[in-house]
């Protein structure tokens, strides 16, 4: 396939490539485009030609990684390979619910060829050619979390013990919302500074769970945890 695309230095060349575009985006507005694709002369490392780097412009931004720098245009080298894989950085100053769709493709990934979004941290493998995907995150810089892959693999079965990273803990409006990644909650409560319990709810039994009826007063709580593979403690100011 011949394509047109932008160059590092603005101007348009027209070269083989198979490409796909990808969209960030949130309800309150945040928005982010990345491309990866596999285009003649590049190679998997840093194209000055080809690449464009993320400049920092905005606080949400979705981008690949090459040699520990972020990228929101990528080359990658031909022929393709459906076992190749591209690292993904996510970062956001603003916690909540956000998607990634497929913005469009061209070349090969026109075709039957599949995109797949794999999450590392909710342990999920989803096929963005059939729909967007979903999530929910807290404010950081993500860099192992997403990946690009274009074949599946079998799952894992085992249940390992459950680690924070595993949990993600954020506020929603005037609730504060749980999602659990590898273990299904058993139980909440909710700490002061002081050590005083100000919110408990058994029997969740859910990988996911909002906690209302909290005033928000801007100080710091320990959200406590309790899953079936152990109980991690989150620290949160609301």
């Amino acid at each position: 396939s011949s394509q047109f695309y932008r160059m590092n230095g603005g101007q348009e060349s027209s070269a083989e490539s198979h490409g796909v575009w990808l969209n960030l985006s949130s309800e309150s507005g945040k928005f982010s485009q990345m491309y990866a694709g596999y285009i003649d002369g590049a190679t998997n490392g840093i194209d000055s030609d080809l690449d464009s780097e993320y400049i920092n412009d905005a606080p949400t931004v979705l981008a690949s990684v090459i040699e520990s720098k972020e990228f929101v245009i990528q080359g990658r080298t031909l022929p393709f390979s459906s076992s190749d894989v591209v690292r993904l950085l996510f970062k956001t100053d603003v916690a909540g619910d956000y998607k990634i769709t497929i913005d469009h493709v061209n070349g090969l990934f026109s075709g039957s060829q599949d995109v797949f979004l794999k999450d590392n941290l909710m342990g999920i493998t989803h096929n963005l050619k059939e729909s967007a995907y979903s999530f929910s995150t807290e404010t950081g810089s993500f860099d192992s979390r997403f990946e690009i892959v274009y074949n599946t693999t079998a799952l894992s079965t085992e249940n390992p013990a459950i680690t924070s990273d595993k949990v993600i803990v954020y506020q929603n409006d005037n609730s504060i919302s749980i999602a659990s990644a590898t273990a299904t909650i058993k139980a909440i409560t909710v700490f002061d500074m002081q050590g005083r319990k100000i919110y408990s709810k058994e029997d969740v039994n859910a990988s996911d769970a909002v906690i209302t009826g909290l005033t928000a007063k801007n100080q710091p709580l320990i959200i406590t945890i309790q899953t079936v593979n152990g109980t991690v403690s989150k620290k949160i100011i609301f």
